[in-house]
């Protein structure tokens, strides 16, 4: 639902501003500022008061932003600001016991207005959330009335945040997952640092989190499964995977006296990193995810306060909080697909971990789909062919397959090497696909053992096509057991041509395969040396039986076209190693699950008696007390605090309840629910 736009037309009080600014900018007087750098800006809208984070309506393109000097969100169109939440607007009073305290009181919580609002994110369905830039910074939501206006909001409490948190950054998926970061100050001196996000069912989970980190701002890839998180101080960039809540990639410090305050997403996937100079000025600086090479996109700037990239527009846009303007530079649309630098990083991680690739590519799909009308016999006759197919397509889950039954597969298609004309004959080789179940291992089946299944097939120019067929068929299978006794296993076993081969050698970058398809006399022999992950590189060599020689490079990607099950422009990956996903525990620590109450929550039935309820597990309570310690102990002697201070008393009636620490080793305030419901654990 968008904004009510209750202009009908261009009013004489809007015709003389537009007469007077140009005036203006005839006579010199209107803010014009000069910017270098690769991409041609320009400022779209100036007269902000403290512009920071921006967003994009999904249906109207306009673009919402948080002015924070001004304490309120702004929507601009038509290279003007118009204020959507400012004043005459009411927050929910009905909030958690637990989410008050003495220092921040309900009254506090609840008064409708905007403090230093440092970002702004919107829903599909027209939302707002506003998170607040400064100590105990709320989190807010504004839904829409029927007339599209912002008058009422409620606040989202958040568990496990004791100390007053300054929130600088909040994103919004389109399945409804929230995103949020910010830090705790105290004298001067970063005390911790956080990524929070809220899934779909409420419950919030701990991305990253630890002492003396001041994360800036957060980006979500275009598909919304990779999160990109800036830290401001040391200016560097991680990204996670959000589907297996693992880190994929890290880039170190920008530079020396280089804050990194807002992160972006190219159309290309490279990062956009707002840098603040500490001699001054600042500058928008394109980083790529795989090299971590840096460009000057945007300089003349006096200090960032958030980006954003509309793909729709081809636009970057950046706030200059100093300048009050948002800068507009043109973007070109990327050559290579959508996101493909970030999607390489992404390839490089999978392979390099040994996960599953999130989707199974359309090739694969079409060999399963092949395979099982091929087996429908009767059956495909009685419910249609292509009922069959299209039933196993849409059913075809290649991290359920996979888990069972371990498979290589590719399509590869060949260009010829010009350092190697003579290695090419008059009818080269064109495409070569192939599907390995087991690679490289023997199936146990009881008391027997089969080798692995490869299917197989190479195309030349000229159409003529070698590929898998049994070469002997019927043969009796003997199998010699402990103790020398060889058993009968019946007469079904077959040779099939060509025999495949499989080596495997994981990389920090991805992995290097080595395949080889022997024709045994009767086919050519191909071998195939494929690098996969964040680079994706590959040779063929073909053997002939006449002992020629011939040489190709392999290319595994291609760009998505209509019809291919992907996204127009993005790039698709024809190679596919599936089966091989490590335990969750041997690949790094994920995300922490929090839940949606505090961790701890201490209830008084009487003067003398605590009773604490565990809201999650005692495992996490240890460890994030254990931090809290880490923490105090890392900080200079001048900060830190003395001695635990002693137990809270219970509150009496009527009293505002302390909010409850969650990572503290601080003794817990006792609270009064104020209903047997709040009172449950």
């Amino acid at each position: 639902m968008g904004i009510r736009n209750n202009s009908s037309g261009c009013s004489a009080d809007a015709l003389a501003r537009v007469l007077l600014l140009v005036l203006l900018c005839c006579a010199g007087l209107f803010p014009a500022y000069a910017y270098e750098g690769s991409l041609p800006a320009k400022v779209a809208v100036s007269g902000l008061q403290g512009p920071a984070g921006m967003t994009v309506h999904p249906e109207t393109g306009d673009i919402y932003v948080a002015e924070k000097t001004a304490g309120r969100i702004s929507v601009i169109r038509s290279g003007a600001a118009s204020p959507v939440i400012s004043t005459g607007w009411s927050l929910d009073p009905n909030i958690p016991f637990w989410a008050v305290s003495r220092e921040l009181s309900k009254e506090a919580l609840v008064k409708p207005a905007l403090n230093n609002p440092g970002s702004v994110a919107i829903a599909t369905n027209g939302t707002l959330y506003v998170c607040e830039s400064t100590p105990s910074g709320r989190l807010l939501e504004f839904a829409p009335d029927e007339q599209g206006n912002y008058t009422k909001g409620k606040i989202i409490p958040i568990p496990w945040i004791d100390r007053p948190f300054s929130w600088t950054d909040v994103k919004v998926a389109r399945d409804g997952r929230l995103f949020l970061v910010g830090g705790v100050a105290e004298a001067d001196v970063l005390h911790f640092g956080t990524v929070l996000m809220r899934d779909e069912q409420g419950d919030w989970w701990v991305v990253d989190y630890g002492p003396f980190i001041n994360f800036s701002s957060v980006y979500l890839s275009r598909n919304e499964d990779i999160v990109i998180v800036c830290e401001r101080d040391l200016g560097g960039v991680v990204w996670w995977d959000a589907v297996r809540h693992l880190p994929i990639g890290t880039l170190e410090e920008s530079g020396k006296n280089i804050s990194a305050d807002a992160v972006s997403l190219m159309v290309d996937g490279a990062f956009v990193v707002g840098q603040n100079l500490a001699a001054g000025g600042a500058r928008a600086v394109r980083v790529d995810p795989l090299t971590g090479e840096q460009k000057d996109l945007i300089s003349g700037l006096d200090r960032i306060g958030g980006l954003l990239l509309s793909s729709a527009k081809n636009s970057l846009y950046v706030s200059d909080e100093a300048k009050g303007v948002i800068v507009e530079a043109s973007v070109s649309p990327s050559s290579e697909g959508m996101e493909y630098l970030l999607q390489r990083s992404l390839d490089g991680y999978q392979m390099g971990e040994g996960f599953t690739p999130r989707q199974a590519p359309g090739f694969l799909k079409n060999f399963f789909s092949q395979v099982g009308s091929a087996q429908t016999g009767a059956t495909g006759e009685e419910e249609g062919l292509d009922a069959v197919t299209d039933r196993l397509t849409m059913s075809f889950s290649l991290r359920e397959f996979a888990a069972k039954i371990p498979l290589i597969a590719g399509k590869i298609e060949t260009r010829s090497l010009e350092e190697a004309s003579a290695s090419v004959s008059e009818d080269p080789l064109t495409l070569i696909e192939f599907v390995i179940f087991f690679p490289g291992k023997t199936i146990a089946s009881g008391d027997l053992a089969t080798p692995s299944l490869a299917y197989f097939a190479a195309q030349r120019k000229s159409g003529k096509v070698e590929r898998t067929r049994e070469l002997f068929s019927g043969l009796n299978i003997r199998q010699r057991k402990s103790g020398g006794e060889w058993m009968a296993g019946g007469d079904n076993a077959r040779i099939m041509v060509p025999v495949s081969s499989v080596g495997l050698e994981k990389s920090a970058t991805g992995m290097d395969l080595n395949l080889a398809f022997l024709g045994l006399g009767i086919y050519s022999d191909y071998y195939l040396r494929l690098t996969s992950g964040q680079e994706n590189t590959g040779e063929i060599v073909v053997e002939g039986l006449d002992g020629t020689r011939e040489v190709y490079r392999a290319v595994f990607t291609e760009m998505a076209k209509v019809g291919m099950g992907a996204e127009v422009g993005s790039e698709i990956k024809n190679l596919v190693v599936a089966g091989f996903d490590p335990m969750q525990q041997d690949s790094g620590m994920g995300w922490l699950n929090i839940g949606r109450s505090p961790v701890n929550v201490a209830v008084a039935t009487s003067m003398s008696e605590l009773h604490e309820f565990a809201g999650m597990d005692s495992k996490i309570t240890a460890m994030m007390k254990k931090k809290d310690r880490e923490i105090i102990s890392t900080r200079p002697e001048d900060v830190v605090e003395g001695a635990s201070p002693q137990p809270v008393a219970p509150v009496e009636a009527g009293d505002s309840p302390e909010t409850q620490p969650a990572v503290s080793n601080e003794a817990d305030a006792a609270a009064v629910p104020s209903s047997a419901e709040e009172a449950a654990p």
